[in-house]
């Protein structure tokens, strides 16, 4: 799920979609008129470890003073040691190509389903 919501500035909640899952590092890169103010993400950027990070541009991050960001998942070394593991793995063993393959097989198969069983809707991008 890539739901943005707009306030002064146009953020991306990137939980769902981000990491990869989408084929692409984050679900908003498939729609080229996007283009992010912040990005918000977790779990899938450190394989489900308790990790979460915040991602803007300088002038957004010029205005906060220190200690403004803070949460349950905040940066600790074994949650950063396992992100930067998760981001190797993904970009070495090839898993935004898999996630795209992979979902387009889904893609087929769920049409096929939708032909024998009253589904209404079918859409979506990798896995």
């Amino acid at each position: 799920m890539c739901l943005c919501v707009c306030f002064a500035a146009a953020s991306c909640v990137q939980v769902q979609s981000g990491a990869g899952r989408t084929g692409k590092w984050w679900g908003h890169q498939h729609f080229e008129e996007m283009n992010p103010d912040m990005l918000i993400f977790a779990k899938g950027i450190a394989s489900g470890f308790p990790f979460a990070g915040v991602a803007t541009k300088q002038h957004f991050f010029d205005k906060m003073s220190p200690g403004t960001m803070g949460g349950t998942y905040g940066g600790n070394a074994v949650a950063c040691a396992a992100a930067v593991a998760t981001i190797q793995a993904i970009e070495s063993e090839g898993m935004l190509d898999n996630a795209k393959q992979r979902g387009v097989q889904l893609m087929k198969g769920l049409v096929k389903l939708a032909d024998k069983y009253p589904i209404i809707d079918v859409r979506g991008r990798g896995l």
